[in-house]
């Protein structure tokens, strides 16, 4: 991934106040929406307080994809990888922490952690849906 790709998809993440998080199983497909998120270092950070199905979802098949989009500027990504599930360690006390500097006085039953591995353009256009990375 190039350093303005990774810039671009890192701020898109940063600034959007949400993003939907899609996890499968074989029966079970599910998207949820995610606002306890952050990135650092080329990987998306998301905090499980209220996760259920993704939960169960992501013990089965730790496949993801994970979408963004903007209005202004128009651009959106989907970054697919294998997430990581952190219950204790660095990666889950790095998500505590930057949920208690968000004000939340809980913990999360996991951290889940996303590297940027596939990068595909949602924003409208001739590469809509291409893989960026």
């Amino acid at each position: 991934m190039t350093p303005e790709l990774e810039r671009a998809v890192s701020s898109a993440f940063a600034e959007a106040p949400l993003c939907f998080l899609a996890t499968c199983r074989s029966d079970e497909p599910n998207v949820v929406p995610v606002g306890f998120k952050w990135v650092e270092g080329g990987r998306l950070l998301i905090a499980d307080l209220f996760f259920g199905h993704t939960r169960r979802n992501l013990a089965a098949t730790r496949r993801v994809a994970v979408a963004v989009a903007q209005l202004d500027p128009r651009r959106g990504f989907q970054v697919k990888a294998i997430a990581k599930v952190h219950r204790e360690g660095p990666v889950f006390e790095r998500v505590c922490a930057l949920l208690g500097a968000r004000g939340v006085d809980a913990r999360p039953r996991a951290a889940i952690e996303i590297p940027f591995d596939e990068i595909y353009g949602l924003a409208p256009g001739p590469e809509a849906g291409k893989r960026l990375d």
